[in-house]
Parts: structure tokens; C-alpha cells; sequence
């Protein structure tokens, strides 16, 4: 899981925020809420729904659910195969 999250974080870096060297999934979150209008999806949405919304819940289901993602030496929730 942890390859997973890297690889998230490094393909949203250089969209989110390639100028911030030290963005995380944490930074790159809060620019998508604060400067929503910047971002946009190739695959069309309905006016009525946000298109951005799809990608910001699957980075936050990752930024809230993988707890060991900056090193930590215990998991406060468990990282199993299945999880991933």
C-alpha cells in the first residue's frame, strides 16, 4: 500500500502543486479545496455535479485510511493486502 500512496502522491504533485518540493497529499487536498476552479477532468461531468469531486475523495479515502504514510513505526489501522 505504501508504493500506492507514493505513486498517488508523486502523480498528484505534479498537477496539484509541482512547485511546492515539499507537498504531501495533505497540501495538495487543501489547494484542491481552497483553488477548486484551477482543476478540471478529461472525462466530462454534468453541470450539476463536480467533477473534481471523484479524485479529491479517493485522495482523502487514501490520506485518512493509510495512517503509516510518513513513517510511523506502528499502523493505528491495519494495512493488509485486502486493504489496498
Amino acid at each position: 500500500m505504501r508504493a500506492y500512496s507514493e505513486a498517488v502522491e508523486a502523480a498528484v504533485h505534479a498537477v496539484v502543486q509541482p512547485n511546492n518540493a515539499k507537498a504531501t497529499l495533505g497540501t495538495m487536498l487543501g489547494e484542491i479545496s481552497n483553488a477548486r476552479h484551477k482543476f478540471a477532468t478529461a472525462i466530462p461531468a454534468s453541470a450539476a455535479s463536480d467533477p473534481i469531486a471523484a479524485a479529491e475523495a479517493m485522495m482523502r479515502a487514501l490520506w485518512e485510511g493509510q495512517t503509516s504514510r510518513h513513517g510511523g513505526q506502528s499502523c493505528t489501522v491495519p494495512e493488509t493486502l485486502d486493504a489496498a
